[in-house]
């Protein structure tokens, strides 16, 4: 019971970067083993149809990678993601953005691995520490190649992992985006009314009891919730942007969440190419031999990003000259 409600408290009344769908899944399976009565099937329902799991790895390295030949090291991030797992990813599916920093950064420090590979199977999860783990991605991708591969499912939070990285490749069946947040909210008071029972709560601060379960959300409390959920999808939005500079704020909040499949993720610009894990591999390994070579694929992609975001500092820079030349003509015209 104890892991239950550990999970609960991850997925129920805090912002959470994770494909809805999952959400209502998970809310259904632990409708009736928390204490919540009733038939959540119309709530899954109206979300869509479940997404396909993959069953979490049940045997991982100390270190949080392996070492798979080629100077490639491989990162499985596989499941729900939360802040700290506290030692249930096996048992439940968690696995946690410690752990995943944690590996990318043993990786980087291990003398024999040139590259590393994210191999990514996430619906997303918890947005707290999803940031702060994507940074740690990036900084490593700053110094040597790391690619992502979504296979078979990179959404939400899990791609904002992906995109920190060099490079993200897309298998033709693969899900990727979901670039939203979601806050999930349960209103128990009906359930607790039918019981006879009435909550009291006593209290020092105006908004310490905001958004508790046993009480119906007031206007104002779910006013301030949304506000919460607005900063932190802007937050994910800029780091995609940050980390993706090809592609525009406006551009992926004008995905509205959507998810893409296979070569679509690479039409919208959320993806580099449809590929697999093996593609990958013999990629890198042929890294792995040129890693004296100061031209290669992934040095090209680094060198591209950087021309990319010069260009736009230029253009920023041609825009206000243009403004301030418009600005100039017209004081002078009226003027005269």
């Amino acid at each position: 019971m104890e892991i239950l409600a550990r999970v609960a408290a991850e997925l129920f009344g805090v912002p959470l970067f994770l494909e809805p769908r999952k959400a209502a899944t998970i809310a259904a399976v632990l409708a009736n083993r928390v204490g919540l009565d009733g038939d959540l099937a119309a709530f899954v329902r109206s979300a869509g149809p479940p997404l396909a799991t993959r069953a979490p790895v049940r045997s991982r390295p100390a270190n949080g990678y392996a070492k798979i030949g080629g100077g490639i090291a491989m990162v499985p991030v596989i499941g729900s993601l939360v802040t700290r797992a506290g030692g249930l990813d096996a048992e439940s599916g968690l696995v946690s953005y410690d752990a995943v920093s944690g590996a990318v950064r043993a990786a980087d420090a291990d003398p024999d691995v040139t590259s590393i590979l994210l191999d990514i199977h996430s619906p997303g999860g918890a947005a707290t520490g999803a940031i702060e783990c994507a940074d740690v991605i990036h900084a490593v991708a700053r110094k040597r190649p790391v690619v992502a591969v979504s296979n078979s499912l990179c959404a939400s939070a899990a791609y904002m992992i992906a995109a920190a990285a060099s490079q993200i490749v897309v298998t033709k069946t693969a899900v990727t985006g979901s670039i939203g947040v979601v806050m999930l909210h349960l209103d128990r008071s009906q359930q607790l009314a039918d019981h006879g029972l009435v909550p009291t709560f006593i209290f020092a601060g105006k908004h310490k009891v905001d958004g508790n379960e046993l009480q119906p959300l007031s206007t104002e409390v779910k006013s301030d919730l949304q506000r919460e959920v607005d900063t932190h999808y802007k937050m994910f939005v800029d780091s995609v942007a940050s980390h993706r500079p090809r592609l525009s704020v406006e551009a992926l909040r004008s995905t509205e969440a959507r998810t893409y499949l296979g070569a679509e993720a690479v039409e919208v610009g959320l993806a580099d190419e449809v590929g697999t894990v093996e593609t990958v591999m013999q990629d890198l390994a042929g890294f792995h031999k040129q890693a004296g070579s100061t031209w290669t694929k992934y040095d090209l992609i680094e060198r591209t990003r950087g021309k990319i975001d010069a260009s736009i500092e230029r253009l920023k820079d041609a825009h206000a000259a243009g403004v301030r030349a418009g600005a100039a003509a017209a004081l002078a015209e009226r003027k005269s």
